[in-house]
């Protein structure tokens, strides 16, 4: 059993039966939607037209949202249903940024995620979908698409169907017929809310009426090139007139972890550099504060992860029920590793600083040279993973374009770079040690602030990226809404202030340096997440 949809455009009249019997069937709260039906108007008149398009989860043979889950919320059925239990879901979103249908949303009454499950409840007991038995025109057709003899599978057999996004592998088995590029491709016509079908008048708007922006016309396109009505380029209006609003589901939080976890790996990397140097041993002050200043940081990660989720009370099932495809659930067991590392070092230099007995015997042994690569190497190689497995888990949000960038793990491990070269910096100010160990912060800190310009500059400002939902994201970030936050946060503060306080001001502004590499992080993560959820997945 393999249970799919056929929508039929040739018999859908938009009538959005389909919408409301699902809301019914499955008590859908208002404002969300596991169906809807989206509308877009072409032509000039009298040659115009109304597309619909019947929008719903995919269920995927392949469906990211499961291997993104961390506690196997979402997962998928012997028969095929991708299917979802709100009582084990902790609301982190991440399912959300893995479709690349908007077909997941958070449920307002229950803070967990939700989507179409294919009327799970009815199908097993051998009766159709709310949505199928509804549709007054029967333009949606569910059943077995393994079954050679059953009508959906004729139905694919002898037609041209067309299914979303079929380039990023996850296989979906939602087919359409006669289904339009214009309705199919979300970023082929302009997206105004405002102007929507039964939209409220924006607020400011003095006289009531039609968005300044409604009437614009526009030439559809894809990363294929024009889009084509009746054989001709669509050159007039391409506009949709009825689609459902998604929010973006990650925010500030996430900036906010990312810069935090930079700054608790880099800053044990520059620990370990320091005592491989002889800068500084366990129990002297350095080695205190910078164990501290770890430790505190990781803590930070932790508090902002929580905020982050819908349910933060059932944070602890990451740890619990991992979902070990997950980069969600990996990460949470290497920063919970991580932990462990910083609080054994903080606690040896706790006690050797309070000349706890047997501590000094211990201390030697650790700073052997062979003992000290062997543990110092081995948790450096934990930091590193700490520092990087989000560019990982972005990897695993197929629904987001610009999350998908090849040298992303190499930048989360320069900004950890950055961020911790920074810290050591300020500290090496705080005690007034400014020798080796300096030297080799500063040195650290101008080439990752080199590296990281050349990967902004290649992947963000000099756009070439032939996926129009990385250009539109990147326009976003770099000359649209963020740019102020990219500009004056993430290039000058995160980048030039930096360079030009070292060597402008010499070695005693340390601080300034450290808070200016910090917020310009946070801002480029910031930006970096937001620009990313801008593009329309429906």
């Amino acid at each position: 059993m393999n249970y799919g949809f056929v929508i039929d455009n040739r018999l859908c009249i938009g009538c959005h039966a389909c919408s409301t019997a699902c809301k019914s069937e499955n008590e859908v709260p208002l404002g969300v939607n596991r169906t809807w039906v989206k509308y877009v108007e072409t032509g000039v008149f009298p040659d115009s037209s109304r597309h619909f398009q019947v929008t719903r989860c995919n269920h995927c043979a392949n469906p990211p949202c499961v291997e993104i889950c961390p506690v196997t919320a979402m997962f998928k059925r012997s028969d095929g249903i991708v299917d979802f239990d709100g009582d084990a879901c902790i609301g982190c979103k991440a399912c959300i940024q893995a479709c690349p249908y908007d077909a997941i949303y958070i449920d307002p009454d229950t803070l967990t995620a939700a989507k179409c499950h294919y009327c799970a409840h009815r199908t097993e007991i051998g009766l159709e979908p709310a949505c199928v038995v509804v549709c007054p025109e029967q333009a949606i057709i569910s059943g077995d698409i393994d079954d050679p003899h059953s009508t959906i599978r004729q139905l694919i057999d002898n037609n041209q169907v067309k299914t979303r996004k079929p380039e990023i592998g996850t296989k979906p088995k939602l087919f359409y017929i006669e289904g339009s590029t214009v309705t199919l491709d979300p970023i082929a016509s302009v997206q105004i809310p405002s102007t929507y079908m039964w939209s409220d008048v924006e607020a400011g708007n003095k006289h009531a009426g039609i968005d300044k922006n409604a009437n614009k016309l526009t030439k559809a396109s894809t990363a294929d090139g024009p889009v084509k009505i009746g054989g001709k380029v669509a050159e007039h209006m391409v506009q949709v007139s009825y689609d459902v609003n998604h929010k973006k589901a990650w925010h500030w939080p996430v900036a906010a972890y990312l810069t935090t976890k930079a700054s608790a790996a880099g800053t044990y990397l520059m620990l370990m550099c320091a005592m491989a140097m002889g800068v500084a041993d366990i129990g002297d002050v350095v080695s205190r504060v910078m164990s501290l200043i770890v430790l505190v940081a990781m803590v930070a990660t932790g508090v902002f992860l929580c905020v982050d989720l819908e349910r933060p009370e059932r944070f602890l099932r990451v740890i619990i029920r991992p979902q070990w495809r997950s980069w969600l659930s990996r990460g949470a067991w290497i920063l919970v590793g991580f932990g462990g590392i910083v609080i054994s070092i903080l606690g040896i230099n706790l006690a050797a600083w309070l000349e706890i007995k047997h501590v000094d015997e211990l201390e030697n042994m650790l700073l052997r040279p062979a003992t000290l690569l062997a543990w110092g190497g081995a948790s450096s190689i934990v930091a590193i993973c700490v520092a990087t497995y989000t560019a990982y888990l972005f990897r695993q949000a197929k629904g987001r374009e610009l999350w998908q960038g090849k040298y992303l793990p190499l930048h989360m491990g320069v900004q950890a770079a950055i961020a911790g070269s920074a810290i050591c910096i300020m500290l090496m100010n705080w005690v007034g040690g400014v020798g080796d160990m300096y030297s080799f912060c500063v040195t650290v800190l101008c080439g990752g602030i080199a590296i990281s310009a050349v990967i902004v500059y290649s992947e963000h400002i000099v756009d070439k990226n032939r996926v129009t939902a990385v250009r539109m994201s990147n326009q976003a970030m770099v000359f649209g809404e963020y740019r102020i936050w990219f500009w004056v946060g993430g290039i000058f503060c995160g980048h030039v202030l930096p360079l030009t306080v070292l060597f402008g001001a010499g070695t005693g502004f340390g601080t300034i340096v450290a808070v200016g590499a910090l917020f310009g992080l946070f801002c480029y993560e910031y930006v970096f997440i937001l620009a990313g959820q801008t593009v329309p997945n429906s």
